[in-house]
């Protein structure tokens, strides 16, 4: 009697988790074609003055191929309107690379994997800086392109740059979200300099599960904090500035709580295996200059 009621418990346990709990997978044919809107709201905070810009960018992509172990797209920025103030470095660029096709390939699921035509990218966004640097007389722009510049000569570095948009909206493909269960490990965020990943934790949780509609709601969030984060600050400032006011550099940083956070949403169509619309939220203080980055998406009907 025992046995019979732990199998059939087991069996309610599996029944349940079945009806509560989603795959978010790319249920796409090849030939499909998407098209996404992007708008960028950035918080700069420096010396105590608060400045925010607006842009906004549409991408549209086409699945090229499907196999049992990939998906191959191609993603091409077709509009971009900037703010007349924006400094972001990744909005700048993508902004420049208007019908450029970045070819990527996703996992049989939809996960980001990879940015196939890198030497491409990487020649087309290297003349994009250097033309900008022949622009500019502000040392401050100068450094961040020259960071800039460093940063593309690795693949990753080239990626952080000019793919943030695309993996922002690919972020919740490839798992499975059991409804209201919250989840916290430990993970490693990209670092955006290049270079070694910040240690973090992140939370994830699916809620608002809609049988009818074929809907969820799947919400992110993770944190980096500490010294591995302040020493990675530190040396970029230090490269960017060639060691000029290094110990004042260090003495400007120390005593400061330093976070680099991000956070998502996402309302997701797991029936079709589409996002239709989200946010990414990054929150970088790192003591020079605090910024807050908002990144919201929605597909084009």
């Amino acid at each position: 009697m025992k046995k019979t009621f732990t199998l059939f418990t087991f069996f309610i346990l599996v029944l349940f988790y079945a009806q509560n709990s989603v795959d978010i997978t790319a249920n796409w044919d090849k030939g499909d074609v998407f098209k996404v809107n992007f708008v960028s709201e950035i918080t700069d905070v420096k010396n105590k003055q608060t400045q925010t810009t607006f842009s906004s960018f549409v991408s549209k992509f086409s699945v090229d191929e499907i196999t049992d172990s990939q998906i191959k797209t191609t993603w091409v920025y077709t509009e971009a309107l900037l703010d007349n103030k924006e400094s972001n470095l990744e909005n700048i660029i993508v902004s420049k690379i208007i019908n450029q096709p970045l070819k990527i390939t996703l996992s049989e699921f939809g996960k980001f994997v990879s940015l196939d035509n890198v030497a491409e990218i990487r020649t087309s966004v290297a003349k994009i800086i250097d033309n900008e640097l022949a622009k500019t007389a502000l040392k401050s722009e100068k450094a961040l392109l020259n960071v800039a510049k460093n940063l593309i000569e690795k693949d990753q570095g080239l990626e952080v740059l000019i793919t943030k948009n695309i993996k922002a909206y690919l972020f919740s493909f490839g798992y499975n979200y059991i409804e209201n269960k919250e989840n916290t490990h430990d993970l490693e965020i990209p670092n955006p300099f290049g270079g070694a990943n910040f240690p973090a934790t992140e939370t994830v949780k699916m809620s608002d599960l809609d049988e009818n509609l074929k809907t969820c709601i799947v919400k992110t969030s993770k944190i980096s904090e500490g010294n591995a984060l302040k020493n990675t600050i530190i040396n970029v400032m230090k490269q960017a500035t060639n060691q000029k006011n290094a110990g004042e550099i260090e003495n400007q940083l120390k005593d400061l709580q330093l976070e680099f956070s991000e956070s998502s949403e996402h309302l997701i169509n797991y029936d079709k295996g589409i996002v239709n619309s989200g946010f990414y939220k990054r929150i970088m203080n790192f003591g020079v200059q605090d910024r807050i980055q908002l990144l919201k998406f929605s597909l084009q009907k």
